[in-house]
């Protein structure tokens, strides 16, 4: 493993941008612009931001940055995520992360499962997004099931819904 120090000092001020101006460390908010300003609540950066973090947790092995991600995650579906698909993050992944840590993450993975039902539930009928009907929100179908699939149960519904899923993910695949 190679360590730059200039790469280093580099992502540790970008670390302290990020919890200084869009993450709360302590409650797990997700704030949408710089100076956490509360005004505009985006749903999208919850995952994205848990993604940082589980970075931050598995180069530093601080468990902090799992107790923030799961308050991140608790705080996406306490506002409506269960409804949402979205694209940043790998919730599943975090999930078992948080789990083989020793945390507690009974209200988490019931939270995700029912996400996971309502993706199953509308199948390729697609909630209304910023537009109607466009990759972002297949790719974001595929990522979660795959990952459900991949880190927490090996359930046979969601491996078909996977593979509906990705069959019409390759409908994007046309010639350019």
């Amino acid at each position: 493993e190679y360590d730059d120090p200039e790469v280093r000092a580099a992502f540790d001020l970008f670390e302290k941008f990020v919890f200084r101006e869009f993450v709360d460390a302590e409650t797990g908010l997700v704030y949408n612009t710089i100076g956490k300003n509360p005004n505009q609540k985006r749903l999208y950066n919850g995952p994205t931001a848990v993604e940082f973090l589980l970075a931050l947790y598995e180069l530093r092995g601080d468990r902090r940055y799992l107790r923030t991600a799961q308050r991140a995650l608790l705080d996406f579906y306490a506002n409506g995520g269960k409804n949402f698909y979205p694209n940043g993050g790998d919730i599943s992944r975090a999930i078992s992360l948080m789990e083989k840590a020793g945390l507690d993450v009974a209200k988490l993975k019931q939270d995700h499962r029912e996400h996971v039902e309502r993706v199953l539930a509308n199948g390729i009928d697609y909630p209304a997004h910023e537009v109607r009907f466009e990759q972002t929100i297949v790719t974001a179908a595929v990522r979660l099931l795959a990952g459900y699939w991949l880190y927490l149960e090996k359930d046979p519904r969601v491996l078909e819904g996977l593979r509906r899923q990705i069959a019409m993910l390759e409908r994007f695949d046309g010639d350019q």
